[in-house]
């Protein structure tokens, strides 16, 4: 039992990777989004503002 188990786990895991080989993109235009640094949160001067609104500042790295 413990062998055709073992068996059919493993034929997945074949059937899985060669599909993840055989998957081509999809047929879509990507867009280079430019990364940057910006501040993130309220200042102390905002109305409405709580104390978990700390401005920090934010990196984001160039994405798709």
């Amino acid at each position: 039992m413990k062998k055709l188990i073992l068996t059919i786990l493993m034929t997945f895991g074949i059937m899985t990777m060669v599909n993840a080989i055989e998957y081509s993109d999809p047929d879509a235009d990507f867009v280079l989004i430019k990364g940057g640094t910006f501040q993130m949160g309220s200042p102390d001067t905002e109305d409405w503002r709580s104390n978990d609104e700390v401005q920090h500042k934010v990196t984001v790295a160039p994405f798709y």
